[in-house]
C-alpha cells in the first residue's frame, strides 16, 4: 500500500464519519461502489443484475448524467441501492479552483436531492480520487463523508469481461473493502455476476459504503 494509500486508511479508522477508505467492520462484508452514471444502456442492466442477486451497492452518479436519466437515478434509491454524489461536472473538476469545486458538488447534491425528491446521505467520491484538502475540511464542516475505495477493480484497464475477472479473482479482499467499478464500461456488466460469485466465495456478504 502506498503512502498515499495508507494516509486516507489510517485516516478512514480515526474519522470514518468523515471519510472511508475501508471501513471498520465486524463481519465479513464488502462494499460494491460504481461511478460515473447513470449511463442509459448499462445502468439499467447493472440493476437488473443486481436484484437477481439481491446485493445492494452504492451508486456515485455525477449530476450531469443524472439530470440526463433521472428515471435511472431514482430506480437505484426505490430499489434499496444507495445514491451518492460523484460531483456535478466531473471532467470540469481537473482545473477547478477549491471554490468551484466545492460549489459544483454542492450543486450536484441538490440536482440528486430534487430527482429524488427527499434528502440523502451526504455522501461523495471525488473524481480520480483526487480532492483539494481545503474543500475537503470545508466538506467536512458541511456534513459531507467523502470516499474512496481500497480495492480498484481494474476495469478502467481492461477491456474484456474475461480480464476483469482475472485480475479481481487475484486481489485480497479483507472485511470493510470498497471496490471501485463503473457503469460505463460493457466490460463490467459482463463480468458482474461473476465478480459478485467471486467476493462471496471468499466469505464475504455484499453492502451498501454506508453499511460500512
Amino acid at each position: 500500500m502506498g503512502i498515499g494509500r495508507q494516509i486516507k486508511h489510517f485516516t478512514s479508522l480515526v474519522v470514518p464519519r468523515w471519510l472511508l477508505f475501508r471501513g471498520r467492520m465486524a463481519g465479513r462484508k464488502v462494499a460494491l461502489s460504481f461511478d460515473d452514471g447513470p449511463h442509459q444502456e448499462h445502468s439499467p442492466r447493472i440493476l437488473d443484475v443486481l436484484g437477481q442477486a439481491g446485493v445492494k451497492a452504492t451508486f456515485f452518479v455525477v449530476g450531469e448524467e443524472a439530470e440526463k436519466y433521472p428515471a435511472l437515478v431514482r430506480r437505484m434509491l426505490e430499489e434499496g441501492h444507495e445514491v451518492a454524489n460523484h460531483s456535478y461536472g466531473h471532467y470540469a473538476l481537473l482545473d477547478a479552483s477549491p471554490a468551484d469545486y466545492l460549489a459544483d458538488v454542492l450543486h450536484c447534491q441538490k440536482v440528486l436531492e430534487d430527482i429524488c425528491g427527499c434528502d440523502l446521505e451526504k455522501s461523495f467520491r471525488p473524481p480520480y480520487g483526487s480532492i483539494p484538502p481545503l474543500v475537503f475540511l470545508k466538506l467536512i464542516r458541511l456534513g459531507f463523508r467523502t470516499v474512496f475505495w481500497s480495492v480498484d477493480s481494474d476495469d478502467s484497464r481492461v477491456e474484456e469481461a474475461g480480464q476483469l475477472v482475472e485480475r479481481f479473482s487475484r486481489k485480497p479482499l479483507v472485511s470493510g473493502d470498497v471496490v471501485l467499478l463503473h457503469e460505463d464500461y460493457r466490460h463490467t456488466l459482463e463480468a458482474l455476476p461473476v465478480l459478485m460469485d467471486t467476493v462471496r466465495q471468499k466469505g464475504f456478504d455484499l453492502v451498501r459504503c454506508q453499511d460500512l
